[in-house]
């Protein structure tokens, strides 16, 4: 896990870069030092902005204080606490479609 979001962002471009496995959706907490988690999740979509197939990964928002502004400047978001069920259902709305 990322202690921040520059970490969080470093992970995804290392990813992308094949330094290690890609992921298949990044669980971003909102308020995290550094960099918050929607400033890294939009960092994240800009890694992924130029010419080619590769598509970002989808980042969920993680957050206590759940606002419509997080899902639309993120791919989802959980307001926590969740359940597992919770997860599962996000997981399957935001990576189902990106695998059809």
């Amino acid at each position: 896990p990322a202690s921040d979001g520059l970490e969080a962002v470093a992970w995804v471009r290392n990813a992308a870069a094949g330094s290690c496995a890609p992921f298949d959706a990044v669980l971003m907490d909102v308020h995290m030092p550094g960099m918050d988690g929607l400033e890294a999740a939009a960092a994240i979509r800009a890694l992924f902005a130029g010419p080619g197939p590769a598509a970002a990964p989808p980042v969920i928002a993680l957050t206590a204080n759940a606002f419509p502004e997080d899902r639309r400047r993120s791919s989802d978001y959980l307001a926590k606490p969740f359940a597992q069920s919770d997860l599962e259902a996000v997981l399957g709305r935001c990576i189902a479609p990106r695998a059809a």
